[in-house]
């Protein structure tokens, strides 16, 4: 996983042990993790886009293009959008859940 402004409020930990678990090649397991990096990074930006307004989505972009790990990204979309941390958190969680179900539903 690339290290982006939201790593921090990521607490994968739950599907790292379930992906541990699992009898994977390495291929298999970095295949795994590039889809569930792939899935929270959709799931970040789409909440982010769903809660800023329309008129900062270009200032938004222009920061990420330019340093996407930078933590200060997170607060300034928290002065755009007061509960966007928030709701960012609640995102991924859903996510984790949806993951985790569709993890155990196919082993």
């Amino acid at each position: 996983m690339s290290k982006l402004f939201f790593d921090r409020l990521l607490d994968l930990s739950e599907l790292e042990e379930y992906i541990d678990s699992l009898e994977l090649s390495l291929e298999e397991r970095e295949e795994t993790w590039a889809l569930v990096d792939e899935a929270v990074q959709n799931t970040v930006f789409e909440t982010i886009f769903d809660n800023l307004s329309k008129n900062h989505h270009s200032e938004f972009l222009d920061m990420l293009g330019a340093v996407p790990y930078e933590e200060s990204i997170l607060d300034w979309l928290k002065e755009k959008a007061d509960t966007i941390e928030d709701n960012i958190v609640k995102s991924i969680e859903k996510l984790k859940k949806e993951l985790l179900d569709e993890f155990w539903k196919q082993h």
